[in-house]
């Protein structure tokens, strides 16, 4: 299992990578502040799937906001 933090140009973009969108609803803590950043953001955790079409949104989640893993 591992966990990858991607980014695309945009929503269409990464259901053209990822077909299946899985909708978290955990609400965020009263003290999350969003900052706006170019592109659109995914996180999503490889169980028994190929990576490696990810491989090219791949990207280091530092600076962007922060993510909550369960």
């Amino acid at each position: 299992m591992s966990d990858w933090y991607l980014k695309f140009v945009d929503e269409e973009q990464a259901q053209e990578v990822l077909y299946t969108p899985v909708y978290a609803p955990d609400p965020l803590p009263e003290s999350y502040v969003p900052v706006p950043y170019n592109g659109w953001f995914v996180n999503v955790r490889v169980v028994s799937e190929d990576p490696e079409p990810l491989l090219p949104f791949s990207i280091d989640p530092q600076p962007y906001p922060i993510r909550i893993w369960a």
